[in-house]
């Protein structure tokens, strides 16, 4: 049976979690986000919020925040950038949480050291997430927005801008005619974030803006992918690719495959019938998330539908947690 509201023990304001490796940080986001959330502040609790300032809310809670120290792009793990302009637009335009992060400094293997600060407005005592509703879908009004960073070692060697330029004339051959409009952006290497880093790395993220309601912000899909071995042309190519492919996806689509694998969570939080449309079949970490949900969570169902097309339309009929008393 499923619990009626969330674990009311004690979360400190500010936690800290540090891996002493590349090990991601966004992982570690993951982790917290649903605890951060679900675990609301007494009125008395003060903190400061990712951007230094008071981050009391309106009815007295305080924000609670998570200050993650590891890799920001690490192999294996949705980048940073992933989680600041694809993730957590979603969380906020989809589920109405109130959630952001702070890139302070980027991290690469083998040490790590990069600093994300994640803040979380946790649901006032008895409330619980929204369900997700699968919008309306139009690829042709589809906008782009490619960036690219270069940090630490790998900076002032012109390896950020050559990843844009790529990206962007891959995504034109691909789509010819079809390609939507798009915004291109180089980090300046002497960008906070990209500062007083250990080794050094660099990175191309293209972001998928699908219409919908004005308010959903950045909903829609994006790809990142990590400059390996000084290549950034083929790494281009790749995220280009990808982000092709879930703009092709016939109808359009909520999620690409990682944004649906860390969606599933919410869904099974939140109260009533949560969907979207997924831009391909579910991964092994959408099957496993599933099944993990509906173990820990029993009241939660899950249905996956093949549309014939390459897209799948996932259901979730919510357990309906309540945030602590």
């Amino acid at each position: 049976r499923a619990p009626a509201a969330a674990s009311a023990a004690a979360v400190p304001l500010q936690l800290v979690a540090d891996t002493g490796t590349a090990g991601s940080v966004t992982m570690l986001a993951q982790a917290v986000l649903p605890v951060l959330l679900f675990t609301p502040c007494a009125a008395t609790e003060q903190s400061s919020g990712a951007d230094g300032g008071d981050a009391a809310l309106a009815d007295g809670r305080a924000r609670r925040e998570a200050k993650l120290v590891g890799g920001t792009d690490a192999a294996m793990a949705p980048p940073v950038d992933y989680m600041r302009r694809v993730l957590l637009p979603t969380l906020r335009g989809r589920f109405g949480m109130d959630c952001d992060a702070a890139l302070e400094r980027r991290g690469f293997f083998p040490k790590g050291g990069g600093v994300v600060r994640l803040s979380v407005a946790p649901l006032a005592a008895g409330a619980g997430l929204e369900a997700m509703r699968s919008l309306p879908h139009n690829t042709h009004t589809a906008k782009l927005e490619i960036v690219a960073f270069d940090a630490g070692v790998a900076s002032g060697k012109g390896v950020a801008a050559q990843a844009v330029e790529t990206a962007r004339d891959e995504m034109v051959r691909i789509l010819g005619s079809d390609c939507p409009t798009f915004t291109t952006r180089v980090e300046a290497p002497d960008a906070p974030a990209n500062r007083s880093v250990s080794g050094g790395g660099a990175g191309v993220h293209i972001r998928v803006m699908t219409p919908g309601s004005a308010s959903l912000g950045a909903a829609g899909a994006a790809e990142v992918i990590e400059l390996r071995g000084g290549n950034p042309v083929k790494a281009a190519k790749e995220a280009a690719s990808r982000a092709a492919a879930v703009l092709a996806a016939a109808g359009g689509a909520d999620a690409d495959e990682h944004l649906t694998d860390q969606l599933l969570i919410f869904m099974a939080l939140a109260a009533g019938r949560s969907e979207m449309i997924s831009a391909s079949a579910p991964s092994l970490h959408a099957t496993t998330a599933m099944d993990v949900c509906k173990q820990m969570l029993p009241a939660c169902a899950f249905q996956t539908v093949a549309l014939g097309d390459g897209r799948w339309h996932i259901t979730c009929e919510g357990a309906g947690v309540k945030a602590a008393m």
